[in-house]
């Protein structure tokens, strides 16, 4: 299929970005686990000075978490999205097209394959 400026967008690079993006998520999950365990534990809540300081203190840390958890949580939805491509291209390829049967052979249960 092409887009409004002449770009080819076949199964192929779809496929190529589905596993980029799954590795991606891997790669920032991997990344986000030691970023909970850096800053070690944070002083009693009843100690507001040391409270306030640890928080001061890690803030980089804890910015860096969020971004990394919306780029983790932004990975998968690219990743299903490019799955469920192939899997419809698949059950295409192999004669079983949309039918629900089809489907429901390839796990079709879950939400993403049943939207067309």
């Amino acid at each position: 299929m092409r887009n409004e400026r002449n770009v080819v967008v076949d199964d192929l690079m779809v496929f190529r970005w589905t596993g980029w993006f799954g590795l991606a998520g891997v790669i920032f999950l991997a990344i986000e686990i030691p970023l909970w365990i850096l800053p070690g534990a944070p002083p009693l809540i009843n100690n507001a000075v040391a409270h306030a300081q640890y928080l001061a203190d890690i803030r980089v840390i804890v910015l860096t978490r969020v971004l990394l958890d919306i780029l983790m949580y932004m990975s998968p939805r690219v990743f299903f999205a490019g799955f469920r491509h192939l899997v419809v291209k698949t059950l295409s390829t192999n004669g079983l097209g949309h039918s629900p049967s089809g489907l429901a052979w390839s796990g079709g249960r879950s939400p993403w394959l049943l939207m067309d």
